[in-house]
């Protein structure tokens, strides 16, 4: 039986957490939905374009944003096929407010379950939420609200390890951090940079274990976070771009905004 320290995310401020939750979520959504930017982010257009008019192995030739396009396509398609017909731009722009009020919600759990406050739950995810970057990002049209919400569920599994007394369950929750952590990257992929601090923070978040379990968590996470993203960058690049060497994987890896090189010098 899986047992935690507590008696779970609801064990204190159990009667208010879920209203004021959906409070500030509603809040957020309806801020975030409601003011949407018209001056629209110059990348985003152009991947909005992409969904609009590229072959699928076209879409799927971003490595900095592998997911990016896919989303649009499916969710644009998936609207076209219910006959609503709307351009690409707007889709992301709707998807990237859901992302937005969706991690709120779960910045505002981590928080709880970190502090035990409500109070000062529902303070740190407004205050995250009106935020001048995640604002901005949050209601235009760009891949980092993908990349960025996926790293609030690293945050908020990382938190959920403090209680954990069961070794399995630490694993467990060492491998989906992991896997939260590619699916950041697929949304930009610099991402990876974190990877470090991430393996350190898993090793350390308790002391309820030996260093061995601990480690064996850390290496848990490398090994779930390498494989789910280096796997799919592989077969995209493969499938998307004629890759078939190191050399042109790293090139077509470091590729930048609609996989133009980059000009460094």
């Amino acid at each position: 039986m899986l047992t935690d320290k507590t008696t779970g995310i609801f064990a204190a401020g159990k009667p208010l957490l879920m209203p004021v939750l959906i409070s500030v979520m509603v809040l957020i959504a309806l801020l975030y939905l409601g003011l949407g930017t018209a001056n629209y982010n110059g990348d985003g257009l152009g991947y909005s374009n992409q969904v609009e008019t590229a072959s699928n192995a076209k879409l799927w030739s971003f490595s900095a944003r592998l997911l990016y396009c896919p989303t649009g396509r499916l969710i644009h398609g998936a609207l076209g096929v219910l006959g609503i017909n709307v351009r690409a731009v707007y889709v992301f722009q709707v998807f990237n407010s859901v992302l937005g009020f969706l991690g709120v919600g779960v910045f505002l759990l981590a928080v709880f379950r970190l502090t035990r406050s409500l109070k000062l739950a529902a303070l740190a995810a407004l205050g995250l939420a009106f935020t001048f970057n995640f604002w901005f990002w949050n209601i235009n049209v760009t891949s980092y609200p993908g990349n960025i919400f996926f790293l609030i569920c690293c945050i908020f599994m990382l938190v959920k390890m403090i209680d954990v007394t069961e070794r399995k369950k630490y694993f467990i929750y060492g491998a989906l951090i992991g896997l939260f952590h590619a699916l950041a990257c697929f949304y930009w992929l610099t991402a990876l940079l974190l990877a470090p601090s991430i393996a350190l923070g898993i090793i350390i978040i308790t002391s309820d274990f030996n260093f061995k379990n601990r480690l064996t968590a850390g290496i848990i996470y490398g090994i779930t976070f390498t494989v789910c993203l280096f796997v799919p960058l592989i077969i995209a690049a493969v499938y998307s771009s004629d890759v078939s060497n190191f050399s042109e994987f790293s090139e077509w890896l470091s590729s930048a905004s609609q996989n133009k090189p980059p000009r460094l010098s």
